[in-house]
């Protein structure tokens, strides 16, 4: 009769996105959470001038050798279907997944609460702000996980 709340970074919060549908939380936090597969593999390319390029020619092998394409993965696409209170964590200067995939994952999800770490890379955001992680994941899953007039005795 418990709640549950899941929590993933990165590639683990796009794991729960997608698992969303066969295991539901009561709640979830996504950390560092990418958009599309495209936008995240194009900031990862080494020349910017042709980082769109570079990219589309990596994924170009995902249906022959998955079965599947980068359209097939995108979390932005399922956010809204998930219906559970939701937080993004997100690194201001992650240079992975910049700030427009950050805010369309925010608008894919309604209702979704968002809380930038001011200088934070793509980090273990616990490890670069503790403080800040504790009070921002506690206070959420106090407030979606925890009933309230409970009475404590």
């Amino acid at each position: 009769g418990q709640k549950l709340a899941a929590i993933g970074s990165s590639l683990g919060a796009a794991a729960l996105v997608f698992a969303a549908p066969q295991a539901p939380a009561d709640a979830y936090v996504l950390e560092q959470l990418y958009a599309t597969l495209r936008e995240t593999t194009a900031w990862r390319m080494p020349f910017h001038f042709w980082r769109g390029f570079q990219a589309d020619v990596l994924l170009a092998q995902m249906p022959l050798r998955l079965g599947l394409s980068a359209d097939d993965v995108k979390p932005v696409d399922h956010l809204a279907a998930i219906g559970k209170p939701l937080m993004l964590l997100a690194g201001s200067n992650d240079p992975f997944i910049d700030h427009g995939q950050v805010l369309a994952l925010q608008n894919a999800a309604v209702g979704s609460q968002l809380v930038w770490f001011g200088g934070a890379g793509h980090v273990d955001l616990l490890r670069y702000d503790q403080l800040r992680y504790s009070d921002a994941i506690f206070s959420f899953l106090a407030t979606k996980l925890c009933r309230t007039g409970a009475i404590h005795g």
